[in-house]
């Protein structure tokens, strides 16, 4: 059995927002990760999926500790990261990777391809030499599929897959333990998102990393993942590994995304079949009581407004978070 790398318990990350009104301007909090927990082993692919707006993104910068998280622990192989200082943390950093969303403004457009590898490598391997550095980032320039030739060009001068490359070897340099995607693909065309999505697969055979893959497109999703986190307005409502959650999905909010996937042919397509939700997504200010999906759940009743449903297991494995499934 893997052992467990990442272990999330409680996890908040509460935003302080300032309302006009009456006399005094009041303080609430917008709720964007709230009271969430999850584990990464060795090795695995945990998908992170839901809306906008949802909280995929804070939970993953509060993870690498690029924002503080209001409560809760994150468990980096036994250590508490959240109870770690400046210099401490940036020893954590080697062992952990992140890949961004938009490749171009993610690079440095003054530094040429070699230097943005590089820079991990100077940063937290000052020991190494200018040779032993130039060596490493040109094998793992090979590893992601980018010409030695390209070593002295400037992002601008590159497409945006090719930039997404870059920013594939600058995450991995350090070979870290985990590496961290968010919506890595959504900006590039189909033909582009295949060939990143193997490279990331080919990287993880070959380095044994874990990976965080967070994303709005479940179909990309289904063919890198092996369990996912369903997320909404801060919450997770179901976690199940990847053949459960496509094959019967459990909770109301899962079987709308699922259902939102687009298919080839349109005629196959059962409009009775597809779930479609009604009404906006709620402010995280000012959270519905209860469920938090209870203003758009199809099967929500009087009973969701009164009490927040837990993460349950289930038969088939997931665990589910509501009070009618």
């Amino acid at each position: 059995m893997s052992r467990t790398l990442l272990r999330v318990e409680n996890l908040k990350v509460y935003f302080p927002t300032r309302t006009e009104g009456g006399i005094r301007r009041r303080y609430v909090p917008l709720k964007a990760v709230d009271d969430v927990s999850f584990t990464v082993a060795e090795g695995e692919t945990v998908g992170i999926v839901g809306e906008s707006g949802c909280g995929k993104s804070t939970l993953a910068r509060a993870i690498l500790q690029l924002i503080k998280a209001t409560r809760g622990r994150i468990v980096w192989q036994g250590e508490d990261l959240t109870r770690l200082d400046r210099k401490a943390m940036n020893e954590k950093r080697r062992d952990l990777g992140v890949v961004f969303q938009d490749p171009l403004s993610s690079l440095n457009p003054r530094m040429t391809i070699g230097n943005i590898i590089a820079e991990p490598l100077r940063r937290f391997r000052s020991e190494l030499s200018r040779e032993d550095i130039n060596a490493a980032v040109l094998a793992t320039m090979q590893d992601v599929g980018l010409n030695r030739e390209f070593l002295n060009r400037y992002p601008h001068e590159f497409s945006g897959g090719q930039c997404q490359r870059v920013s594939i070897a600058r995450a991995m340099i350090l070979r870290p333990k985990l590496v961290i995607c968010d919506e890595p693909v959504s900006a590039l065309d189909v033909s582009t998102r295949t060939q990143t999505i193997n490279l990331l697969k080919g990287l993880q055979r070959k380095h044994g990393i874990s990976i965080i893959f967070i994303s709005h497109d479940l179909s990309v999703v289904r063919i890198v993942c092996t369990r996912i986190i369903v997320m909404y307005l801060g919450h997770f409502v179901e976690i199940a590994d990847r053949d459960t959650l496509f094959g019967s999905p459990s909770h109301p909010y899962s079987q709308a995304l699922l259902s939102a996937i687009p298919v080839p042919d349109l005629h196959s397509q059962d409009d009775g079949k597809r779930v479609i939700l009604e009404g906006e997504l709620p402010s995280p200010i000012e959270p519905p009581s209860g469920c938090v999906f209870r203003t758009r759940c199809p099967i929500a009743t009087n009973y969701c407004i009164k009490r927040e449903p837990v993460l349950a297991p289930r038969e088939n494995g997931a665990r589910v978070a509501c009070h009618h499934v």
